[in-house]
């Protein structure tokens, strides 16, 4: 059997860890809380890309202006990247780099939009080519509209998918790792009760022998 000393050490050594390990397991729960909020900032992006880019679209086709208005500001903000790069500023995360990023399994639906939007970038080129009547050319912009809006929000679409998968992903990595934390909080406990009985009964022992000395 251990001598009491020994005991009390050991005792003192698994109560240290346990604090260690109980501390870690508040800061993987917050840095998980932390990741969720993340991911809720995201969509939330997502979800105000998508509305912005149907309302570049839809007001750019209604009014040239408009068109206009807005390549003024794509084109501040391209120009305010650049100088903010030269004074050591990361670039600019753009839709396209955040695209390219996604999950593999998103990877395949990006390959097909890009591939649909460089047909239609095709079809747009060959209609500004030849001459349509006045009913053609109208049906042509409603269906051109449509496709710019469908091949946006697409866009935008597996940007919200690609949030959703990262906090699920998110989310079961945390629990993991919570669960691994949570048995070696167990083990310990275990152990530390065991030395604790271990102690009452060398304390029991020594007071029947104090008795009958």
């Amino acid at each position: 059997m251990r001598n009491f000393s020994e005991l009390l050490s050991r005792r003192q050594r698994l109560k240290a860890a346990l604090q260690e390990l109980k501390a870690a397991r508040n800061d993987v729960s917050k840095f998980g809380a932390e990741g969720d909020t993340a991911v809720v900032m995201v969509m939330m992006w997502a979800s105000v890309m998508m509305v912005t880019d149907v309302l570049k679209i839809g007001m750019s086709a209604a009014d040239k202006r408009a068109l206009s208005l807005f390549s003024a500001i794509d084109n501040g903000i391209a120009k305010a990247d650049g100088l903010l790069q030269i004074f050591g500023a990361r670039p600019m995360v753009k839709k396209a780099d955040l695209l390219k990023q996604v999950d593999p399994n998103l990877q395949k639906s990006v390959v097909v939009i890009d591939y649909l939007r460089k047909g239609r970038d095709v079809l747009d080129k060959a209609a500004k080519q030849v001459e349509l009547s006045r009913d053609a050319l109208e049906n042509y912009k409603a269906l051109n509209l449509v496709a710019k809006l469908g091949l946006a929000m697409a866009d935008d679409t597996i940007l919200l998918m690609q949030a959703g998968t990262l906090q699920t992903q998110n989310a079961a990595r945390i629990r993991n790792v919570i669960a691994a934390i949570d048995r070696q909080v167990s083990d310990m406990d275990r152990k530390v009760a065991e030395i604790d009985r271990e102690i009452d009964f060398m304390l029991q022992q020594n007071d029947r022998l104090s008795g009958i000395g």
